[in-house]
Order: C-alpha cells, then sequence, then structure tokens
C-alpha cells in the first residue's frame, strides 16, 4: 500500500513538472508578487513584463500601461492593458514575457520591441538580469503546443481598433518582435491581430504554425498589444486578458494537454473515493 502512495505521489509531482514546463506560468494573473494587489497603481503580474520594466532610452518616458484588474474571467484577477499618450503619440498598452524596449519616438519604428534571450544572465553591471521580483524576462518552453487559448474584453473609442496577440516559440537566442531582420531561430508561431470590441469575456483559440527546421523549442515570446498598428487607436484602448493557455491535442509522442482535475478525479476514483 505504501508503494502505491508512493506511485501515486510521483505521478502527481511529475504531472505537476510537466505542466510547469510546458505551459504560461502565471496565466491566470493571479500572482503580483511584490506589488499590492490592494493597489490601483501600475504593476506587473509575475513572469508578464510591461512598460515598467522595460529598457531603452525612452523607457523612463513611456507611462503606466498594466494594471491588476478584479474583472476576471476565473479567479480573482486578470491583467488589465491600457494604451496612453507619449509626447502627444498614442502608445500602446503592451505585456509580453520577454521585456519591452522603448527605443524611438515613432511607434513603428522596430527599436520599440519586445525581445527575449534566455543566455543573458545579467546586466553590464553585472546585477542578474531578472526584474523585481527576480523573475528572468523570457518564459521557458520545451514543447510544440498545438493551440494557444485565451480570455479577452476589449474596449476602443476608435472605430475599426483591433487589439492583438502574438506567439513565438524559439531555440531561446535573441528573438524580437516587431522583428527588425530576419531571424531564423523562430521555430513555431501563432498570431491573432484581430480581437475586436467585446464587452463580455470572448474566448480565442489560436493555432501554431511551425517551420521546417531541426531547432529545438526553448523559450516562447508571447505579447499582447492594445492594438495590432503601432501607434493606432486613439490612445483610449483597453484589452483585459485571462486564462492563457497553451493546448496539446496529443500525438504520438504522447504530447497532450494536462488538467489537474482530471489527475485528482482518476486519484480519487482508483483509492475508491
Amino acid at each position: 500500500m505504501k508503494k502505491f502512495f508512493t506511485l501515486i505521489a510521483v505521478f502527481a509531482i511529475s504531472t505537476c513538472a510537466v505542466m510547469a514546463q510546458n505551459q504560461i506560468l502565471n496565466g491566470g494573473f493571479e500572482d503580483w508578487g511584490k506589488y499590492d494587489v490592494n493597489s490601483t497603481s501600475a504593476a506587473e503580474p509575475r513572469y508578464w513584463h510591461s512598460f515598467s520594466s522595460a529598457s531603452g532610452p525612452l523607457a523612463s518616458f513611456s507611462g503606466d500601461h498594466c494594471f491588476i484588474s478584479s474583472d476576471a474571467h476565473s479567479g480573482n484577477y486578470s491583467a488589465a492593458i491600457k494604451a496612453g499618450k507619449v509626447f502627444g503619440v498614442v502608445a500602446n498598452g503592451t505585456m509580453t514575457t520577454g521585456r519591452l524596449n522603448a527605443g524611438n519616438i515613432s511607434a513603428s519604428n522596430p527599436a520599440n520591441h519586445a525581445e527575449l534571450d534566455i543566455n543573458k544572465k545579467v546586466y553590464d553591471n553585472g546585477e542578474p538580469y531578472v526584474d523585481n521580483n527576480k523573475d528572468p524576462f523570457y518564459q521557458i518552453l520545451e514543447s510544440r503546443p498545438d493551440y494557444i487559448s485565451f480570455w479577452a474584453k476589449f474596449s476602443t473609442g476608435k472605430v475599426g481598433t483591433l487589439a492583438n496577440m502574438s506567439a513565438y516559440i524559439t531555440d531561446g537566442t535573441y528573438y524580437q518582435a516587431p522583428e527588425d531582420k530576419t531571424y531564423n531561430n523562430k521555430i513555431g508561431w501563432a498570431e491573432y491581430p484581430f480581437i475586436g470590441p467585446c464587452s463580455e469575456w470572448t474566448h480565442f483559440v489560436v493555432p501554431f504554425e511551425y517551420a521546417n527546421t531541426d531547432k529545438q523549442p526553448k523559450a516562447i515570446l508571447l505579447t499582447f498589444s492594445t492594438c495590432v498598428t503601432p501607434g493606432g487607436g486613439d490612445g483610449s484602448e483597453v484589452l483585459l486578458v485571462d486564462d492563457v493557455e497553451l493546448i496539446y491535442k496529443g500525438d504520438v509522442n504522447g504530447d497532450k494537454s494536462i488538467n489537474i482535475n482530471d489527475v485528482v478525479t482518476l486519484v480519487n476514483r482508483i483509492l475508491g473515493n
């Protein structure tokens, strides 16, 4: 009997490890790290980043664009991404699993981008290359999901404005989006530049496409923006995002999306509960 319970424990632990390795961290936006969840000031959810932790010469002028919201699809919180204006120019609200760089006053300049590089471990001064919560500016992903699923609400004061989601799976070496050149380290991608105004929580499921490459997936650069067009909209846009999840159909290699509730149910059945 003791051996049986040990096997169940190992199975459960192994399942959690697989989920951690092959899923988006804090996709439900319940963990806001050091930030006060009772504050209405700008914040960043753990493992995600906005302009509060951006790099680049214009980072300090970018303003606040990411906020904690109690309007959630599930749980207690979601992430509220808000547009604004900087020097009279509309600045899209953006949130990413990588790091934002504010490098040029022109919104369409690729110096304004999201980036990741799992090989960058320290700043130039030797300090660890992490955010205020000691989380790196990337999320590890060593699998090939079939879809990305998320829930969103979106409002805008300008007709025709569409919010955007993009996800790029890479080999972990430097990559940025929008691209400033041709990158050959991109393994898979899922793009959805069609999030229209929706006052109710709306479910989006977007398929991944994969390049014909032998490179192995190591990281994912996932970004949400209040407008697909850099500097588009009128600055009033608000995009709420919650319950971001990678979905696996299951194939001959056994990859599949694992729901921990299903594991608990199976264990209870075995135990006769």
